[in-house]
């Protein structure tokens, strides 16, 4: 996967977006995977961190 780091709005929210492999860029469907908080560690440069997220992405 190869994630677009972004930053939304004007609180700065940091965000990841994962778009299908065969993007055409015609309007798609979000789904939000949101961070546990901070009791919740999550590694964004690990190997595997976007794997489902981008199954979820290509399969539409």
């Amino acid at each position: 996967p190869r994630p677009e780091f972004r930053v939304l709005t004007k609180s700065a929210l940091r965000s990841a977006v994962l778009l299908p492999a065969d993007h055409d860029g015609s309007p798609l469907p979000v789904l939000v995977d949101p961070y546990g908080g901070p009791h919740a560690q999550r590694v964004q440069r690990a190997r595997g961190q976007f794997l489902t997220s981008q199954w979820f992405a290509d399969h539409g």
